[in-house]
């Protein structure tokens, strides 16, 4: 993923010194005769100020995008690092330091050899025609205390944080606190959003927004909206997100440690594969993937090569060959006694989502001789009721003139989903095929005005797409989102065991074994499994609604992207983990706040997971989500606002939530923005959320000094993975 290069062979001088002593030795130049440059001469020279990340007991990486305002050209750098922020104690003194014009200005750096549990402050500076250019502000940062210190750790979490037509409120609000506060900070995915301005979760239109340098090379999604395709397009929205001064000030003051989710590639991405056309089209592109990571990776602290030889700094350089699908994101860190960190990858790998957005509805996924097999005769009789689950075989002589006209109608129904006429036949001919739900074969030849096929007692039963949620051709909804529960894990544990677990492999076949191994081996008091996507449960469970119409009447998962999508291999998970004590799964994607409780151990011994999920920073909150979908799902007056399901799923969704898991959720607040901070000690972890009401995104508080009074906070102290409200 990166190459390391030793000073010697690229440095001009370099000056390394004890804390309090004088400094002496090559600066680059006669500094005598030397101008400063001016405030703003400087913000323009360092656009986006610095940032660190990845601190460890004796190393932490340092960043900045030093640039020639009107030019394109390298630059070499002066790196200082102090003990104090005056810089009269200066540690290290380092010329020679190139940001090349290749990685857009930007440059990391690995200072080593450093102390354990330490404060240390960090700028870099340019000469350029005698003029000295200096980053604006100075950074802080600290590194990790050493294994087996029983110090107390505090972080705070940071994830999604959509910047278009939204303010950072909660940045505002976290910087209200010293920087002593925390240790660091973490960003759990969704750093930047890749599109600029998709009215179905952003709000195009207003003073905040992004725009591409050049749209020819970015993917256009209508209108004005483009999704970010080039290595050009990427760094424009990272360009964009980090000249906020409220992150940039986050940055200074703390480092972090980072990984992705989807939207710094692409909306609910696996691997390389994009969604934005819900299987129209096929939108795996490698090369695009490994675009975004080369910005990822430019823009952000992230520790990503091998230690060099140099005793002091290695400068790390991003290479496109050691990219997607050779990265590895997953690591660990440890604090001190009392915790130990597990950052993990879970898009880069992971497999395509079960029901695949162009699966057909009427396809049979599981006949009756397995069903049998698998759940009993008496279970499967009363599961799989007459009228509803009956299936045909498409390719039996007797119905030749049947599967004509369903190629016919299913190639209609493709191009008005937007399907060019040669590519709908050719979708009709893959899956007008087989065993096919007979409940769906009708549902298209009433579309038609054809005469409807009559079940019979001969014809078995089985279990297709329709029944798990699936009703259009091309469609998230009964892929991604919404879909039956019951059937849905019926459907993906037969799938697991066909594929040999291959279908929920969510951590690849190299991260898995990293992770078990470091929670199982973990000798911290309290680890932490990051997540980028929740792990706890969203299930919509309408059976016991009132008003709710009877087809409705079920068990959902809202969203099978997260780990409700793979709910094999999450079981698999926790029973891996039984043993590990004080262990919390840590994640965002959902934005919502939440809080809960996993069992995963026996009835005799039954340790806990504990699931914390952060809210978003700024992006639509998941009742805003939930109730564009529900409106949009069926003009049925239910799905209106005012109707049963509407009020149920939206201005109920609190309780809901609650109810559907059997109190496994502890606390939901799934219309708030905001951040999570825990602390760490012997005896217990606090976990803190603090939340804003999600109304108040188009508010600049920036400009107003009444954001304290618009936060809430509630807490709790996490302890053998059970909460306590404080």
């Amino acid at each position: 993923m990166a190459q390391t290069f030793d000073r010697r062979t690229i440095l001009k001088s370099i000056v390394v010194i004890s804390a309090g002593s004088v400094l002496e030795g090559c600066s680059g130049g006669n500094e005598s005769t030397e101008t400063q440059a001016t405030a703003a001469e400087n913000a323009a020279a360092f656009p986006f100020s610095v940032a660190s990340g990845d601190p460890r007991p004796d190393t932490v990486m340092l960043w900045t995008r030093a640039i020639q305002p009107g030019a394109s050209a390298d630059l070499s750098l002066r790196l200082e690092v102090a003990s104090d922020i005056d810089f009269h104690n200066l540690l290290v003194k380092q010329d020679g330091l190139p940001a090349t014009a290749a990685h857009d200005g930007c440059i990391k750096i690995r200072l080593k050899g450093l102390s354990p549990a330490t404060t240390y402050y960090y700028r870099f500076s340019y000469l350029s025609a005698g003029i000295r250019y200096t980053s604006p502000r100075a950074g802080r940062t600290r590194t990790a205390p050493a294994p087996g210190s029983d110090v107390q750790v505090r972080f705070a979490v940071a994830n999604c944080q959509d910047y278009v037509g939204r303010y950072w409120n909660t940045y505002q609000e976290m910087l209200t606190n010293p920087p002593e506060a925390f240790d660091f900070f973490v960003a759990i995915g969704d750093y930047i959003y890749e599109t600029t301005g998709t009215p179905t979760f952003q709000t195009p239109g207003g003073p905040r927004s992004v725009t591409f340098t050049n749209t020819a090379e970015a993917i256009a999604l209508g209108g004005n909206d483009f999704a970010a395709k080039s290595v050009g397009n990427y760094r424009d929205i990272y360009h964009t997100y980090r000249s906020d001064p409220l992150l940039q000030q986050a940055h200074e003051r703390w480092p972090v440690i980072v990984t992705w989710d989807d939207h710094e590639y692409s909306d609910d991405c696996h691997g390389s594969v994009a969604t934005y056309t819900n299987g129209r089209t096929n939108e795996q592109d490698d090369q695009r993937r490994r675009n975004a990571e080369q910005a990822f990776f430019e823009y952000l602290p992230v520790d990503e090569g091998p230690l060099g030889a140099d005793p002091t700094t290695d400068v790390v350089v991003t290479d496109q060959s050691q990219l997607f699908p050779n990265q590895r994101l997953w690591r660990s860190f440890v604090f001190g006694k009392h915790l130990e960190l597990v950052m993990t990858d879970l898009r880069s790998f992971r497999p395509d989502h079960p029901i695949p957005e162009d699966a057909f509805p009427g396809t049979v996924t599981a006949t009756q001789e397995t069903l049998v097999a698998v759940l009993g005769q008496a279970f499967f009789d009363q599961n799989f009721p007459t009228n509803l689950t009956e299936y045909i075989d498409i390719d039996d002589p007797a119905l030749a003139q049947l599967k004509g006209g369903l190629l016919q109608i299913v190639t209609g129904g493709a191009v008005a989903e937007g399907l060019a006429p040669a590519d709908a036949a050719a979708y009709a001919q893959r899956v007008v095929q087989g065993n096919l739900g007979l409940l769906v074969v009708n549902q298209l030849l009433a579309a038609a005005h054809l005469p409807p096929v009559a079940p019979t007692a001969q014809m078995k039963r089985g279990l297709f797409f329709a029944l798990i949620g699936k009703q259009t051709f091309f469609d998230s909804i009964g892929s991604r989102y919404v879909v039956v529960k019951d059937t849905y894990d019926l459907y993906t544990g037969l799938l697991y065991a066909q594929t040999i677990k291959a279908s929920e492999n969510a951590f690849g076949l190299d991260q898995e074994p990293y992770v078990v191994a470091r929670l199982e081996q973990s000798t911290a008091t309290h680890k932490v499994l990051v997540s980028s996507y929740s792990l706890i449960s969203m299930q919509l469970d309408l059976t016991h609604v009132p008003g709710v119409p009877a087809q409705f009447a079920r068990n959902f998962y809202f969203d099978v992207d997260q780990w409700d999508g793979f709910p094999n291999k999450r079981a698999e998970l926790y029973a891996r983990l039984a043993g590990v004590q004080n262990l919390i799964a840590l994640s965002g994607d959902i934005h919502g706040a939440f809080a809960g409780n996993e069992k995963v151990g026996t009835a005799q011994d039954p340790p806990k997971f504990a699931l914390l999920t952060s809210p978003a920073i700024s992006s639509q909150s998941l009742s805003e989500e939930l109730g564009l979908a529900v409106q949009a799902f069926s003009s049925d007056p239910a799905f209106q606002p005012g109707g049963a399901i509407y009020e149920a799923l939206v201005n109920g969704l609190g309780p809901l939530l609650t109810a559907s898991t059997g109190g496994a959720i502890k606390y939901v607040d799934p219309s708030s923005h905001g951040y999570l901070d825990i602390a760490f000690g012997p005896d217990k972890a606090t976990a803190t959320f603090h939340t804003i009401p999600a109304t108040e995104v188009a508010t600049d508080y920036s400009q107003r000094n009444d954001l304290d009074s618009k936060f809430t906070t509630v807490a709790f102290d996490i302890t053998a993975g059970i909460l306590t409200p404080v």
